[in-house]
């Protein structure tokens, strides 16, 4: 037995020194000697790896490049759009090429052209009768009129797309559209005249009054043109005395406020009383001489501007700096300060 023992102790101690060459010992349960020894083995990781890191690296650049190009197509398609928005009544749904600009080289395109029915728009906000009708009240309305959904004007940009690093990824269409909204109610779209004109006669069907209202109309404007009193009437907005003052007329026609309605009675009562207040004058609330007093004022303040001019240079003639016949502007002067006396005269007569 005790020859046993010995030879297995000497085999263990054998076995304990040459296991692993420059590793301690640990003979604690569970634990193993690790090998030190690694040399090597970073450059066949490193080369082994290598293949990964280039194919992630290729598809981050081909990533970076498409997302590049797509900005650069949306750029393109609004550039179109916009630039062209002027086209869209002379080719209407048709197709236009346009030139690429720097950023968006050959074989790239640029087009633009109109587009069918637009449902984006077609709210029920959008539907009120009064735009769209197709009834308001007792008259029709023009719903086409003021229909943003029948068209659109879209510019396009077009391009093929192959990743640089990677071609066998297969090339790719990279196609962009900036849709524009066509209807904008300038009044050369809605076929008017000039954009002074009321829009209201061409999007609503109104009733239309009778026609002896029209030609009583007409044939009281023929009546007050021909009036014997109309030449009387120059001096509100046709006296050629103030225009050879100032160089152009002077109007004093009263106005009456912008008003909008039908009924005579309150017109009357509401526009007509105003207006010949205005014209006679009025006491209360706030003392006004009317018109007259407005006309006689300004004729005073004229003829004052006037006067004054010619006694200065009557006063320049006296100190020699100026030539001219003093006689002659005195008389001048006395003209027009007789009338001077004469509207004062009359503007105190008229009503605080």
């Amino acid at each position: 037995m005790t020859g046993i023992k010995d030879a297995c102790h000497r085999r263990f101690s054998l076995c304990e020194k040459t296991s692993f060459r420059g590793a301690k010992s640990d003979n604690r349960a569970g634990r193993f000697p690790r090998p030190q020894n690694r040399r090597g083995l970073a450059p066949l990781e490193f080369v082994m790896c290598l293949p990964v890191l280039l194919f992630v690296l290729a598809l981050i650049v081909d990533a970076g490049s498409k997302s590049c190009w797509k900005l650069r197509g949306v750029v393109a398609a609004r550039d179109a759009a916009w630039r062209s928005r002027d086209l869209q009544f002379l080719v209407g749904r048709n197709q236009v090429p346009l030139p690429n600009h720097i950023h968006w080289p050959p074989p790239a395109t640029m087009s633009a052209g109109g587009a069918g029915p637009n449902g984006v728009l077609e709210k029920t906000e959008l539907n009120h009768p009064v735009v769209r009708g197709p009834t308001l009240g007792s008259f029709r309305v023009n719903g086409e009129l003021l229909d943003q959904t029948l068209g659109a004007w879209i510019g396009r940009s077009g391009r093929t797309w192959r990743p640089p690093l990677l071609p066998k990824l297969g090339a790719e269409a990279m196609n962009q559209r900036h849709p524009l909204i066509v209807g904008t109610w300038q009044y050369w779209e809605m076929h008017l005249p000039s954009t002074f004109v009321r829009r209201i006669p061409y999007i609503y069907q109104l009733p239309q009054t009778d026609a002896s209202l029209k030609v009583a109309y007409e044939n009281a404007v023929r009546e007050i043109q021909s009036a014997p009193c109309q030449p009387a009437l120059a001096v509100l907005d046709r006296d050629e005395e103030v225009r050879a003052y100032r160089g152009r007329y002077h109007d004093f026609h009263p106005r009456v406020a912008a008003f909008c309605d039908a009924d005579v009675e309150r017109v009357a009562k509401r526009q007509l009383k105003a207006l010949i207040r205005r014209i006679q004058g009025d006491v209360t609330p706030k003392p006004r001489r009317g018109l007259p007093g407005t006309m006689t004022s300004f004729w005073i303040s004229m003829y004052r501007v006037q006067r004054d001019r010619l006694l200065r240079l009557i006063m320049k003639i006296e100190a020699g700096e100026a030539t001219g016949s003093i006689p002659a502007l005195e008389a001048a002067a006395a003209e027009f300060q007789a009338k001077i006396d004469l509207l004062e005269g009359y503007l105190n007569q008229l009503p605080e």
